[in-house]
């Protein structure tokens, strides 16, 4: 696996509009207040969550509703889960990122609710790029498998 953290940082005001590059990838070292202040300069919703304490699928979709503050429809299950990211009414935005920070214990106690998740995010920022808008999910984990960020220069 390629270290993401050899990468330097990139140009986030330039990347975060790209909707051929947005999906899910790992986030840069360091580079968190760099991509939240990108982020509202570009009047994206960017919100950080911490999973440090995330162990499954019922703690990570209840730190996701109340970091998102999901609607209260919110079913509290995968299906929920994408159909509240691929809505946003309640959070309108000219993009978004979201910011999974120490997202390791989920995946060592739980992969394939970690696994579940990713593929959720992926699929619902392929469903925002369709419409035009960005939607990015940065995972700080040392799992094999993310993505680092494309070189795209």
């Amino acid at each position: 696996m390629t270290d993401p953290a050899a990468k330097p940082q990139p140009d986030f005001a330039t990347l975060l509009p790209r909707t051929d590059a947005a999906g899910v990838v790992h986030l840069p070292q360091g580079s968190a207040e760099a991509l939240a202040d990108a982020a509202r300069t570009l009047a994206y919703s960017c919100v950080e969550v911490d999973l440090a304490e995330v162990r499954d699928k019922d703690g990570l979709l209840t730190v996701l509703a109340h970091a998102l503050a999901f609607p209260p429809w919110f079913g509290h299950n995968w299906d929920a889960l994408e159909d509240c990211l691929a809505d946003m009414s309640w959070r309108e935005a000219e993009g978004y990122v979201l910011i999974l920070r120490h997202a390791d214990r989920l995946h060592d106690e739980s992969e394939g609710d970690f696994l579940t998740a990713l593929r959720i995010f992926a699929d619902v920022s392929t469903t925002w790029a369709e419409a035009g808008l960005p939607f990015w999910i940065f995972v700080e984990s040392t799992a094999e498998g993310i993505p680092v960020l494309p070189d795209l220069a």
